[in-house]
């Protein structure tokens, strides 16, 4: 799934994102790692957009404040009852965003046979972006301790100019 992570970042590269007429600028990170666990945890988000290590930490500077999104997609499985899932925190700045506090943030779910069946997913939340340096993270939690697998996990910030 290395060619998946590297069309993804690939494509991103390729959307306009430095040029000062631009109406958008776009931030991502891809990570073909495999990750797995049976307790909350950071996302490992691999490399950025300038091919940078970023660990669990996408960084990079808002010129403005205004509004944008953040998607995160990954390849997702659950092994499980059709009641366990995990559910996927976005936070910015150390604060966990909105809507995604205190709900059902359920990124995939239990195939309901204990075996487990992986699919893409991914969600996508606005978010109002303060100006200056940001830092976005992923943290994953298995609802009931279930067993998560994540692989070609990709983060995506789009800064709208206003």
């Amino acid at each position: 799934m290395r060619n998946v992570a590297a069309l993804i970042l690939a494509l991103t590269l390729a959307l306009p994102s430095t040029s000062s007429a631009s109406a958008i600028r776009t931030y991502c990170a891809v990570s073909d790692t495999r990750q797995n666990g049976t307790s909350a945890a950071f996302v490992n988000l691999g490399t950025d957009h300038t091919g940078n290590a970023t660990g669990s930490t996408l960084k990079f500077h808002a010129a403005r404040k205004g509004p944008g999104t953040i998607t995160v997609s990954a390849e997702c499985t659950v092994r499980g009852g059709p009641t366990d899932s995990l559910n996927v925190d976005i936070l910015v700045n150390g604060a966990q965003i909105p809507p995604m506090r205190g709900g059902d943030t359920a990124l995939c779910v239990g195939a309901g046979n204990r075996g487990g069946r992986t699919m893409m997913a991914s969600t996508t939340i606005p978010h109002r972006f303060a100006r200056g340096d940001q830092r976005v993270r992923v943290r994953v939690r298995p609802l009931n301790g279930a067993e998560w697998n994540l692989d070609d996990v990709s983060l995506t910030v789009i800064l709208q100019k206003r």
